[in-house]
């Protein structure tokens, strides 16, 4: 997979094709090294529709008032949830991540420089981890503002540890008034929450795609073929 990102000209070179040319070079680029798929977060949908991407991925965020979280009484004896410094501690999360969904359904597998870049782009995020048997079985990557609880990324290998993530979560209901979750796919299940009608989830259109070499994509791609 090839992106697309941080697309502009200057002012005094708008309007004369420039950046439609700069796409068709790229793609033609992607073609020639053999690249099957292209992502990019648009500026404006029906723009690179004219380039042959389509929205493919949304951006889901579930909000909670804090007096209605669920309280999780589980037993997680088992699990032991740290927090630990997000910038020295990717090297633990690559392994989690990548057998969970947010590597699946079209999620990327991180290089090492992107787990490195993410605590640089995002100073203010911080990590718990869920250890069971002094292995890493999951984590949380959060932040806190005056108001709100916001969970940007949750993984896990295990439901103990999920169970122990989700209570550590919920713990901190007296700290904010709002419990928010930026997630990356639509369905999430709710069989941790009381009352699910106290959730409000809000869908917006995020992410575009487009084949690069229809071949490729055929032959790496598992399918079903309906005919």
């Amino acid at each position: 997979m090839n992106g697309i990102s941080d697309v502009m000209s200057a002012p005094e070179a708008s309007g004369k094709g420039g950046a439609s040319q700069l796409m068709q070079a790229a793609l033609q680029d992607m073609y020639d090294n053999q690249v099957t798929l292209s992502y990019l977060a648009p500026f404006a949908f029906s723009y690179y529709r004219r380039f042959g991407y389509e929205q493919v991925f949304d951006h889901v965020t579930y909000t909670m008032a804090s007096d209605k979280l669920p309280r999780i009484s589980k037993n997680t004896e088992n699990v032991q949830v740290k927090r630990l410094d997000f910038s020295s501690n990717t090297d633990l999360l690559k392994s989690i991540y990548q057998q969970s969904p947010l590597a699946q359904r079209g999620g990327l597998n991180r290089a090492d420089w992107w787990w490195d870049y993410l605590p640089k782009k995002f100073a203010n995020r911080q990590l718990a981890v869920a250890f069971e048997h002094q292995q890493p079985t999951g984590y949380v990557i959060y932040e806190r503002t005056a108001s709100e609880f916001i969970i940007y990324e949750v993984a896990n290998t295990d439901i103990e540890s999920r169970q122990a993530l989700w209570k550590f979560v919920t713990k901190h209901g007296t700290t904010a008034e709002n419990f928010i979750y930026q997630s990356p796919v639509a369905d999430i299940d709710f069989d941790l929450v009381d009352e699910p009608y106290s959730v409000t989830t809000t869908v917006q259109p995020y992410m575009m795609a487009r084949i690069v070499n229809l071949q490729d994509f055929l032959e790496k791609v598992s399918y079903i073929n309906s005919s």
